[in-house]
């Protein structure tokens, strides 16, 4: 059962994703978590890689969603000024919040 959760590729972070490299791999979507993953918890901002990504893959049709365990109202706020949809209260481990996604 425990095989199913073997990765079969890994990237260091996801600015090595290119629009390019997730056309190649047949990837329609890319779901992230928030916190430590999209953006640091003490960096609200982000960073200027992050927002030039985020850029690159909305104009290139890649849509990104957050999914998250936080609630609603900490990941609006976080994420409001990169306009990107979301998913709260996603009870990962479990595939609610990525089958919502």
């Amino acid at each position: 059962m425990f095989k199913r959760f073997i990765p079969t590729w890994k990237i260091e972070s996801i600015y090595d994703l290119t629009p390019q490299e997730v056309k190649n791999h047949g990837i329609k979507a890319i779901l992230t978590d928030l916190d430590n993953t999209l953006i640091a918890w003490n960096n609200p901002d982000g960073t200027p890689e992050l927002r030039n990504w985020l850029k690159v893959m909305r104009e290139e049709s890649i849509p990104v969603i957050v999914v998250s365990n936080n609630n609603h109202r900490r990941i609006k706020r976080a994420i409001e000024r990169f306009e990107l949809p979301f998913v709260s209260r996603a009870l990962k481990p479990f595939v609610r919040g990525i089958n919502i996604a």
